[in-house]
């Protein structure tokens, strides 16, 4: 049976050589490296695309100073306007503008943004592109040691 993916959203892992000891090997007249670390992070890249057919992807609420998520579970878990009731259901988010703050001040004003709505502005504008994510890097010693003939 073929190998399948967990799931669509599969992530690709990348490794670079940490530490290695480098030595000339006599008999084979050869560099050698013998591997004992590697660093390995994770790359990953966000197209702002979507399947033809299905809602366009929720960004979060934008404005000029930043960025916010506002599900409707978590507006409703301190609204005293929204009965809110614990269950493990994800709930819509909320696709009105939303206040933080005094609304006349500039950047208090949200407004939520889809993978649509950033894909047209980078056409009007022609800025923005794919948004690529590197994970932090982690140190795996290798043991044994991994001989490379160089």
């Amino acid at each position: 049976m073929p190998h399948q993916p967990l799931n669509p959203y599969t992530l690709n892992f990348y490794a670079a050589i940490g530490h290695a000891r480098l030595s000339w090997d006599v008999n084979l007249r050869k560099t050698t490296a013998k591997v004992t670390g590697i660093w390995v992070y994770v790359k990953d890249n966000y197209t702002f695309t979507d399947k033809q057919g299905d809602r366009s992807q929720y960004l979060g609420h934008w404005s000029n100073d930043g960025v916010i998520v506002v599900p409707l579970d978590a507006v409703a878990a301190v609204s005293p306007y929204i009965p809110y009731v614990e269950s493990s259901l994800t709930l819509p988010y909320i696709d009105e503008s939303v206040a933080l703050g005094n609304p006349v001040i500039k950047g208090n004003v949200y407004y939520p943004i889809h993978n649509s709505d950033f894909r047209r502005w980078a056409i009007k504008h022609q800025r923005g592109g794919d948004f690529v994510v590197y994970s932090d890097r982690r140190f795996i010693p290798v043991a044994p040691p991994v001989k490379v003939y160089l």
